[in-house]
């Protein structure tokens, strides 16, 4: 009787033992999952922080070896050359370009040309005082981003990104250097705390790490998910 009872349960114990799995190789990630894309970046306002976004979105977007990541600056040109962070291209418009119809049209062949057979994400970085002449890009674009100061009014932003989204689409509203996270809570899509040595390397053309890092790859996986 021993004997059975210890080899029942040499066979109960052969069940509940969990075979041994060989862990499988992840399967390579196929290009088009990375879908190309094209983002406006824009300030609510004068100094609300817009062209740090914007550079802190081209990073996040950048996909090394399956999508490449573009920069493209309307406004006053930078003084000096701007830094060429790995992965990421930066385009000055032309000066000579005014006309919005024109520079929808060179954002057309810029788009043809950064894509270059593959994906690419394109971030236009339009200062304040520069809308107008953006506004066929923005009709075009995926979406819209729209920077506000994080001490402004809420719900005002919400109204204008509201009635920005009547024309254009899809707009996301940005709070940045976020002192009361609180108050702009369910109002945008991403608050960015004030994380001024994040900027700095942003500045420097270096991809930040810590809050602005991770609330830039949240804004990123927003763009990334269908409208």
């Amino acid at each position: 009787m021993g004997s059975l009872i210890a080899a029942a349960l040499a066979r109960a114990h052969g069940f509940l033992l969990e075979p041994a799995v060989t862990p499988e190789a992840p399967a390579p990630v196929p290009l088009e999952t990375w879908k190309p894309v094209h983002v406006v970046v824009t300030g609510l306002s004068r100094g609300s922080g817009a062209t740090t976004v914007a550079a802190g979105l081209a990073h996040a977007l950048c996909v090394p070896g399956l999508r490449s990541s573009h920069l493209v600056t309307i406004g006053a040109p930078s003084s000096g050359a701007p830094p060429q962070p790995p992965g990421i291209v930066r385009w000055e418009l032309p000066v000579a370009l005014q006309d919005a119809r024109e520079i929808a049209e060179y954002s057309t062949t810029l788009a043809r040309l950064a894509a270059g057979g593959g994906q690419a994400a394109v971030v236009w970085d339009v200062r304040a005082d520069h809308v107008h002449r953006a506004t066929d890009v923005m009709e075009t674009s995926d979406a819209i981003v729209c920077v506000a100061e994080g001490s402004a009014e809420p719900s005002l932003c919400t109204l204008v990104c509201d009635m920005l989204a009547e024309r254009y689409g899809r707009v996301l509203l940005v709070a940045n250097r976020v002192g009361d996270a609180e108050s702009w809570s369910g109002c945008c899509a991403a608050a960015i705390p004030d994380a001024r040595l994040a900027a700095l390397l942003l500045a420097r053309g270096r991809k930040p790490g810590g809050a602005l890092g991770e609330s830039l790859a949240r804004l990123a996986s927003l763009l990334e998910e269908p409208s």
